[in-house]
């Protein structure tokens, strides 16, 4: 996780997410290369905010299958929707309160939250790659445009 930004509000959840995981794991930034082969190996992905709340880390997870930890994303409205707790990825809150708890909890917990990782890649490809994909987004764009 990159930590070392000039602005407090990108690094504050890195650099404490950090700190909450140094005693398990490392958590140092790892070049790009092995960043994507750790990734593609990995069942829980933790995706802290940084610039924004949506992250490409995000979209890594869910083609990779694994299963996204991230701050609640219910006040972001994205299309598709993505983020839906509990069915596309699993929740904590932004102050990092449940922060522990949550990872516990998908540790003790994977057989059952495994289903949150497939249901996020099979709604990622289905509005990326599938056989639908092109139609829905024109018809979605055609709508927009013509309001």
């Amino acid at each position: 996780i990159g930590t070392k930004y000039e602005r407090e509000t990108v690094s504050f959840q890195r650099i404490k997410i950090s700190e909450l995981l140094e005693k398990y794991i490392n958590t140092s930034k790892l070049s790009r290369f092995k960043y994507l082969n750790e990734l593609s190996n990995s069942k829980y992905i933790i995706s802290p905010f940084g610039w924004g709340e949506l992250c490409p880390r995000d979209f890594e997870t869910f083609i990779n299958g694994g299963l996204l930890i991230k701050p609640d994303m219910k006040t972001i409205n994205t299309w598709p929707n993505w983020y839906v707790s509990n069915k596309t990825y699993l929740s904590f809150d932004w102050d990092l309160i449940n922060f522990r708890n949550k990872v516990k909890i998908a540790l003790k917990n994977y057989k059952k939250l495994k289903e949150i990782a497939v249901n996020a890649q099979r709604e990622y490809l289905y509005y990326t790659v599938g056989k639908e994909s092109k139609q829905i987004f024109a018809e979605r764009f055609l709508n927009l445009i013509k309001k």
